[in-house]
């Protein structure tokens, strides 16, 4: 059972980002979780209320990771072992 908690840390993240202006006007925010956690917290919905879309959902690929220097990061490494399960959803503002 996924705590309450889970989807209030998203919806505070989102919101942090767009009060904090930390999102430039054409910036992208990225969410990389397994697709069956997204339906079950309602990402979307969180994301609309927020004031921000889904661009874009594809793949994981954590050779981005690695590329900013996250390699060897606990959450890369969950990442990684679910490679083929998780995917990058791509937020903007509406």
């Amino acid at each position: 059972m996924v705590p309450a908690s889970v989807p209030q840390l998203i919806a505070g993240w989102f919101a942090s980002v767009l009060k904090g202006k930390m999102l430039a006007k054409s910036g992208q925010l990225q969410l990389t979780l397994p697709p069956s956690r997204a339906a079950q917290w309602d990402v979307k919905g969180l994301a609309n209320a927020a004031g921000l879309r889904i661009l874009s959902v594809r793949p994981f690929d954590d050779s981005e990771l690695h590329t900013h220097g996250y390699a060897g990061a606990r959450s890369v490494e969950v990442l990684a072992e679910e490679g083929a399960l998780a995917m990058t959803y791509t937020l903007v503002s509406k």
